[in-house]
């Protein structure tokens, strides 16, 4: 979803939700994608890594206990105290903007996984600017964000997940030269909330977007009571994730 948080303040948006961002609803693509890196020998104990955008460590924890190193980059204090929080010995943090890395970040391994900003041709050149080896880009593959989605309609705007899916950057690297790897992952899983808590949730998602006014309580209130059933929603979350792996163009010796 392409839309622009409080105009152009994309990093407050992701400040705003730094303590409660959870990687629940794809929590064994987490493992299974890290098992897979390890398996091939896309990472290992001998390889250093850079994980971009890394959020509050949501693969760089898992990675670490297969990487010699990883360096956390992010531009949000409040997910980076999360990851220190952690304490884990092979992990630092550095707070940056993550298209405009500073020198020295450079390691074996550039990865980086569901980061918006990094969706771009800059992005991707950022990324082969701190690998020395090979990159790993992954991004969601979902392509419609169902009750988010059908709030954002009722409030007049059309929003999908489709421009992250990671077909796009794979032919702007392949149309540059690159040879890629290309893996999906999914994840099928069933929920059930109280129907005040979807509301709550929809809520910060939609006012980290927007102000929000008695129009947007009202229509995520009517979409959710839509779905409710005796007080709770009950759904079928499917997560997919995409993933590349390229050698960058070698800018080392």
């Amino acid at each position: 979803m392409f839309g622009e948080p409080f105009g152009k303040d994309i990093g407050r948006m992701w400040e705003l939700n730094s303590g409660r961002y959870s990687s629940e609803a794809y929590s064994d693509i987490i493992i299974r994608a890290v098992a897979f890196l390890y398996r091939k020998g896309h990472i290992s104990k001998d390889l250093s890594l850079v994980d971009i955008g890394s959020g509050p460590g949501t693969f760089a924890i898992p990675m670490s206990g297969h990487c010699s190193s990883v360096l956390c980059v992010d531009s949000s204090p409040g997910m980076l105290e999360r990851v220190s929080g952690y304490g884990i010995g092979n992990i630092s943090v550095l707070l940056s903007d993550c298209l405009s890395m500073p020198p020295g970040c450079a390691r074996d391994v550039a990865f980086c996984s569901l980061c918006p900003p990094m969706n771009c041709p800059e992005g991707l050149a950022a990324m082969e600017s701190v690998g020395r080896r090979r990159c790993i880009y992954l991004s969601s593959n979902n392509p419609c964000p169902g009750i988010e989605g059908e709030i954002w309609s009722a409030l007049g705007e059309e929003h999908s997940y489709s421009g992250y899916d990671t077909k796009y950057p794979e032919r702007y690297l392949r149309s540059i030269g690159r040879e890629c790897e290309r893996h999906t992952f999914t994840q099928t899983s069933r929920s059930s909330v109280p129907a005040g808590e979807l509301e709550a949730m929809m809520l910060r998602k939609i006012g980290a977007y927007r102000p929000l006014g008695d129009r947007e309580r009202e229509a995520v209130r009517e979409v959710v009571s839509g779905h409710s059933e005796d007080g709770m929603v009950y759904r079928k979350n499917v997560f997919r994730m995409g993933m590349l792996i390229w050698a960058p163009v070698h800018r080392y010796p």
